[in-house]
């Protein structure tokens, strides 16, 4: 939708008599970039969506489901790790953010005064963000779901993580063995805006897929 209306913008300053140096070729130009940027991003998705329906229907190393038990005691490891891993974020914003609102009302404590109420106000955001953040992980994890691996990604409680792409790429999947439920974390990462990201995705392993682990974590080794 957003490819057509933008393709259609290309035309539409001729089409309503807009002169070219009166603004009709900033809007032509500016609607091509969007029509390309829309078609990739429609391109991509649309990839990733028949990756997706190949690996539900079998194009997998590993499909888990769980029981009632075993995905309740990952929901509450998960929201615990999650909410942990959050709280220090928020924690190392804040830090910065005191420190540089402190900074700028001793250098200047007339003007300073306004960047520590930005500050100010930055830690209130960031700590509504977290705060969502935290509790709309622990909405998700009320509803039992189920797991599938391959070289590619991961589809987990919902969401396919996936790291195949064009500067993206696995960078560990580690088996913790001290939990129970015990668990996989994959960390890839991709490039981001400002440099290389880093997203972490833990994923459960029911009973009767534990003696699976060795030779699946072998095989994304490969």
């Amino acid at each position: 939708m957003v490819s057509a209306a933008s393709l259609l913008g290309v035309f539409l300053p001729s089409l309503i008599g807009m002169d070219g140096f009166d603004g009709g070729f900033a809007v032509s130009a500016a609607c091509v970039a969007i029509f390309i940027t829309a078609i990739i991003c429609a391109g991509v998705f649309w990839w990733m969506a028949g990756k997706e329906k190949k690996i539900i229907q079998g194009e997998h190393l590993a499909h888990w489901t769980y029981t009632d038990e075993e995905w309740t005691k990952f929901a509450k490891l998960e929201r615990k790790m999650d909410a942990s891993s959050k709280k220090i974020l928020f924690f190392v914003i804040m830090g910065f953010a005191v420190f540089f609102g402190i900074f700028f009302v001793i250098m200047d404590p007339e003007s300073g005064i306004y960047v520590a109420y930005a500050m100010a106000g930055l830690i209130v955001l960031m700590g509504l963000v977290a705060w969502l953040s935290i509790r709309s992980t622990s909405k998700n994890l009320n509803r039992k779901s189920e797991s599938y691996v391959t070289k590619d990604g991961v589809i987990a409680n919902g969401t396919m993580h996936f790291w195949s792409m064009p500067g993206s790429r696995l960078e560990s999947a580690n088996y913790h063995q001290e939990t129970d439920p015990k668990y996989i974390e994959f960390v890839y990462s991709f490039v981001a805006r400002y440099g290389r990201q880093s997203n972490e995705v833990r994923v459960p392993i029911p009973k009767a897929g534990e003696n699976d682990v060795a030779g699946l974590i072998a095989k994304l080794s490969n």
